[in-house]
């Protein structure tokens, strides 16, 4: 099952901590949104559950003769898990990953036809912060989140008992992740790209 996860949903579940933390101006919202990107960044180096799917039709690009083009992936690019054509002729279409969220897709042209499908499918691990926006998690993810800005706020804190609690879930379920929870359990995203 899927949440919808706003940055204003875990800055109050960031605030619910402490008492401390609902003093405004003692704790502004910079400083929760910074612990929610330190607790993204602990959930990120325990495992890599955040996953994109990116679906590309390239009907557009063969009616108009368009042999290459760049595209941005919507997310800064944490580590790639595949990217994977669907044609009938695959070897009629290449792509070359840049190191700056790009990627160059090179077609064939004379050896594809647009009626045919043709979709470049790429999916990417990626790292989240407070500016890419709602986002939908499983719940087991969620937890993961939660646990790690409960991790990040306690440390900032000093409170190291409480810190080293939701260190402990976090790693607890990061373990049940690496494990093999199902592909279900992952954040996925999914954009179609139709141009």
């Amino acid at each position: 099952m899927a949440v919808l996860v706003t940055l204003d949903s875990l800055r109050t579940y960031g605030r619910s901590l402490d008492e401390r933390l609902r003093d405004v101006n003692k704790y502004p919202d910079s400083f929760i949104d910074s612990r929610i990107n330190a607790g993204y960044e602990l959930v990120s180096t325990k495992s890599q559950p955040f996953l994109n799917e990116e679906v590309v039709d390239l009907s557009t690009y063969i009616e108009d003769g368009t042999a290459k083009f760049e595209m941005e992936m919507d997310f800064d690019v944490n580590g790639w898990k595949q990217i994977y054509v669907t044609s009938s002729n695959k070897n009629a279409i290449t792509c070359v990953v840049k190191p700056d969220n790009i990627v160059i897709v090179n077609l064939d042209i004379n050896s594809l036809k647009a009626e045919e499908e043709n979709l470049i499918t790429l999916q990417y691990y990626y790292f989240p912060n407070t500016k890419t926006g709602d986002q939908y998690f499983s719940t087991d993810i969620l937890h993961m989140v939660e646990n790690g800005i409960a991790e990040a706020i306690f440390d900032s804190l000093r409170d190291y008992k409480s810190r080293d609690n939701y260190r402990a879930q976090l790693n607890n379920n990061s373990k049940s992740i690496i494990n093999g929870l199902d592909y279900d359990a992952f954040n996925v995203v999914k954009n179609n790209w139709n141009f």
